[in-house]
């Protein structure tokens, strides 16, 4: 009976074992396929991979690597063996990172060149990443490389076609240019002679048309190729010396007729300590000026254009400037606000039948303040018409000299009409109005409160009050609500004489 059931435990453990083989032998099979398919797939793609046993600095699992560099195996071998196949000019920055993957278990992706058994370069991406314990030890590096030396070659063959093709463009551009401003030159200097001399009215009329359209004209081909040379990288500043009142000056030039044919009120608004003497690039600084004020003028129909200038920050030898310009026309719609600066683009198309413009202007201008180191941004809390702000930085000259009273300040300088604003809080015999006190009531209250809609609110009473006797007085409130420093605005307001 004993012998029978020693048999039959036999026969059971006999049948385990077989049983435990068959498991044993598929799951070989299926871990050759799998390795079978992990090699293939490695083929296909160009890659291969490695792994490195930290403990014992021994690296396994590397056959396709060795396949892809032509050696017989790294298996068994140490780290630097593997390091050594790695391009010189890339060997040590490879195993900082590695170095560095061990200590903090983060991987790394790096494109360098390893080198063939006889010499021949590959350029690969290497994927490198380490598994460590619980206890935080490195374990076990795996590493992925992809040879990418055709990827390589192929970005190399479209860079130099995108370089050739840009040359192109940029000599095409240059030489279209020349082409169009010589006779557009020409009638703008000739329609320029004609107007000097004594003409009926409505022939002047005429000639004037064809000078301010010649000189439009002229404008947008500069814009364009400013606007191509930005994209390009070509668009380097100036730095040199100028005078912030000759850019003003400039500006003044640029816009009078525009202003004066339209009956325009053009207002400057100096801030204090505003110093004059700079360095920069006085011509760009002019371009986006004149941009952003000739916009102002255009889609503007009545009222007035008012431009701002102050001082935001002041470090030894560098100033920020704020340059604000403020107009009373058909405003923008804050859901569109975000498309204004993309080139080639108009809010409305038809804005763009009824006021014309290729749409690149303010595209333009964005690049060049950022090249000032600055920003630019339309104001969403503008209730009448528009606001545009933008930052520029430039240099300081060491000496500051006095202010030159521009033209926009004074009319008596030049021919242009434009209106001066006062300087005596009480000159203007014109009372605010009795919603005018009730606005101040209510801008006073959110002050108070140190509440952000009392930047609204002040926008609305400085346009309210605009030509009688509190303008003046309420504008020194400016500059400390351009900081939201509520508790400022309300010490200057009550220090404030208003009827």
């Amino acid at each position: 009976m004993s012998s029978e059931n020693d048999s039959a435990d036999s026969r059971a453990r006999l049948e385990s074992l077989q049983a435990e083989n068959r498991l044993m032998q598929s799951r070989i099979q299926a871990g050759r396929i799998a390795e079978l398919k992990l090699l293939e797939l490695q083929r296909l793609s160009g890659s291969a991979s490695w792994d490195l046993h930290v403990p014992s600095g021994k690296i396994n699992n590397s056959g396709s690597l060795a396949t892809l560099l032509g050696v017989d195996t790294f298996d068994g071998k140490t780290f630097d063996s593997l390091l050594g196949h790695i391009h010189p000019d890339d060997r040590e920055t490879f195993r900082q990172l590695h170095e560095a993957g061990l200590r903090s278990a983060q991987p790394f992706e790096r494109v360098h060149r390893m080198v063939r058994v006889g010499g021949d370069e590959v350029t690969v991406r290497h994927y490198c990443r380490t598994l460590h314990s619980t206890e935080g030890n490195p374990i076990i590096s795996l590493g992925v490389v992809q040879d990418v030396s055709d990827h390589e070659a192929l970005l190399n063959t479209l860079r130099e076609s995108e370089s050739r093709f840009t040359k192109a463009k940029g000599d095409f551009m240059a030489n279209m240019s020349h082409e169009i401003r010589t006779p557009m030159n020409a009638i703008i200097g000739m329609s320029h002679l004609v107007l000097q001399s004594e003409l009926p009215d409505e022939p002047r009329r005429h000639v004037e048309r064809i000078h301010r359209a010649a000189v439009g004209l002229t404008a947008i081909i500069n814009d364009i190729l400013d606007f191509s040379k930005l994209g390009e990288g070509r668009m380097e500043l100036m730095r040199a010396d100028f005078r912030l009142e000759d850019v003003l000056n400039h500006v003044a030039d640029i816009i009078g007729i525009r202003a004066e044919e339209k009956k325009l009120a053009i207002r400057l608004v100096l801030g204090d300590d505003l110093p004059c003497a700079l360095v920069g690039d006085a011509l760009r600084l002019g371009q986006v000026m004149g941009h952003l004020v000739g916009n102002a003028i255009k889609f503007t129909d009545r009222g007035e254009v008012v431009i701002e200038v102050r001082q935001v920050a002041r470090v030894v030898d560098e100033v920020e400037l704020r340059f604000t310009i403020r107009d009373t026309g058909i405003g923008i719609s804050a859901d569109k606000a975000d498309q204004l600066f993309l080139g080639f683009s108009q809010l409305e198309a038809s804005s763009t039948r009824r006021y014309g413009g290729t749409g690149i202007g303010l595209a333009l201008c964005k690049s060049l303040i950022e090249l000032m180191g600055g920003r630019i941004w339309a104001d969403p809390a503008q209730t009448q018409g528009a606001c545009f702000h933008f930052h520029a930085r430039f240099g300081l000259q060491a000496q500051q000299p006095e202010w030159r009273k521009t033209r926009l300040e004074d009319s008596s300088l030049g021919v242009l009409d434009f209106m001066p604003q006062t300087s005596n809080p009480l000159s203007s015999a014109t009372a605010p109005s009795l919603e005018s006190h009730e606005l101040l009531t209510r801008f006073r209250q959110k002050l108070l409160q140190s509440d952000v809609e009392a930047i609204d609110l002040f926008n609305q009473l400085t346009l309210q009050v605009r030509e009688t006797r509190w303008e003046a007085p309420l504008a020194s409130l400016s500059s400390a609500l351009d900081r939201f420093d509520y508790d400022e605005a309300l010490r200057l307001l009550d220090g404030l004489t208003l009827d």
